[in-house]
């Protein structure tokens, strides 16, 4: 599976990467009882500020993946362009 994510252009996290959390908690489940899956997570800067460009990369990440387009994310520019703004000042 990494083969082909990568392949598709994809960008990975080493194998040897920490992942903490209930996040953690799922891939090493799945780990653990042979369960093919991947997780997808998006950068967050600031957890506190919205992060409108990481739903983007996720959304556009499924896309490559499923061969679909999910939708228009032009909404989601926009407000990511309002976040930007706000701290330009």
């Amino acid at each position: 599976m990494t083969k082909q994510i990568v392949g598709m252009g994809i960008e990975t996290t080493p194998q040897k990467s920490m992942i903490t959390g209930f996040n953690g908690l799922i891939l090493g489940f799945a780990k653990q009882n042979n369960i093919q899956g991947i997780g997808m997570y998006g950068e967050l800067n600031d957890p506190q500020i919205p992060q409108y460009r990481a739903a983007i990369s996720i959304i556009k990440t499924l896309e490559k993946l499923t061969y679909r387009k999910l939708g228009d994310t032009s909404s989601l520019e926009l407000m990511a362009q309002e976040v930007e703004k706000s701290f330009e000042n």
